[in-house]
């Protein structure tokens, strides 16, 4: 067992250990599965030796919530991650209070002030975090899962990532994923993680939204609209259009079908239907 001071190293082995304990006190299958996901959620975003220790989880949470997640889903995560570490006698590393909603109203970023970034990030020759913007702008990629987006992710056009807790694979658009692979190639990338630093490891969440707020700076667009949240939040409203606009088409096209029935078998305007059946008998 790990002494307090020294934290704990969160692998692989230990939340199996944590899960099969668990188990064997009666939890339910569907609570099994959830806590074994949320545990190797808090694994992945974990840098280094992966010890979760002093303020560990105060800051996995503050990343989930400028992330975007719901404060159910993050209340569970770390309830979750609180559970084990009961487990392992180490409850001074635990976060107690839970999240509460909040009213504030992301800030949205308009199609016009997306392209706005797109030509500054392209006049000022910032490659990277022009991709950067254009990703999130475009698919539903979270941005803690920036690293699986990786040289074979883009050649195959979907990047396996876990979003919200769940297993998911996020289409990448055509358009994207060439300019992606030419980045990688120029740059002499032909595995693994495309987007990296300065000292060639994944970029981390600082590194992403300090790049994108120096871009928005000199875009001259409110610093705050500038965040992968906003680009996300643009992605999900112009695919609800464009859901919208189908249905309407959807429904345009079903009513020149019926127009055309009609015009084949409808009943005339004006004559009743004793007269046609009248005329049908005649007939």
């Amino acid at each position: 067992m790990p002494s307090a001071s020294e934290g704990v190293e969160l692998t692989r082995e230990l939340i199996a250990e944590f899960i099969e304990n668990i188990r064997q006190k009666g939890y339910v299958e569907g609570t099994l599965e959830r806590y074994q996901r949320d545990l190797e959620q808090l694994r992945e975003s974990l840098t280094g030796e992966k010890r979760v220790g002093k303020g560990t989880l105060e800051v996995y949470r503050r990343q989930m919530l400028e992330d975007g997640y719901a404060p159910r889903t993050v209340n569970l995560r770390i309830s979750a991650a609180n559970s084990l570490l009961g487990y392992l006698g180490l409850r001074e590393y635990q976060l107690i209070d839970q999240v509460k909603p909040k009213k504030e109203a992301l800030p949205e970023i308009s199609r016009t002030e997306y392209l706005q970034l797109l030509r500054a990030a392209r006049a000022m020759g910032r490659e990277r975090v022009y991709l950067l913007v254009k990703l999130f702008a475009t698919t539903d990629l979270p941005l803690q899962e920036l690293s699986k987006l990786t040289v074979e992710a883009a050649a195959q056009g979907v990047v396996q990532a876990i979003a919200s807790g769940i297993p998911q694979a996020v289409h990448l658009p055509p358009v994207l994923c060439r300019e992606l692979l030419d980045y990688a190639r120029r740059n002499g990338l032909r595995r693994g993680p495309i987007f990296l630093d300065q000292n060639g490891s994944p970029m981390s969440r600082t590194n992403v939204t300090g790049g994108m707020r120096q871009l928005c700076e000199a875009a001259r667009i409110p610093v705050e609209k500038g965040t992968p949240r906003c680009l996300k939040r643009l992605y999900q409203s112009t695919l609800e259009e464009i859901e919208s606009n189908v249905r309407l088409l959807i429904q345009e096209t079903q009513d020149r079908m019926i127009e055309v029935e009609q015009a084949t078998v409808g009943w005339r305007e004006g004559v009743s239907l004793m007269d046609e059946a009248r005329k049908g008998r005649r007939l």
